[in-house]
């Protein structure tokens, strides 16, 4: 394009016939999208009041098991800390 402008083509006259059927198709599709608004679930569910407890409950039972298995893992390891050993009888064996 070199700049000009071009002219606007003229505008198409509809007769009554065809604007009736232009406006009745618009109201269907109004129609439409109205009785399927209707129709549609909301999109996000509302949380209910126990929601934050059971998330966060669900988060520290995420925790335990994850810091449980790093414990049973290190201690399977070879060089992980040795297994105390039990401490001497406190009985008194008799003199023989």
């Amino acid at each position: 394009m070199d700049g000009a402008q071009q002219p606007a083509p003229p505008e198409r006259r509809l007769s009554l016939e065809d604007e009736h059927e232009v406006e009745m198709d618009e109201r269907r599709r109004v129609v439409a999208a109205l009785l399927y608004g209707a129709e549609a679930r909301p999109g996000t569910i509302v949380p209910g009041p126990l929601a934050p407890l059971l998330a966060g409950l669900a988060i520290a039972m995420a925790v335990v098991l994850i810091v449980g298995m790093g414990t049973l893992v290190r201690g399977s390891l070879p060089g992980g800390k040795p297994s105390p050993t039990p401490p001497p009888s406190a009985t008194a064996t008799p003199p023989r």
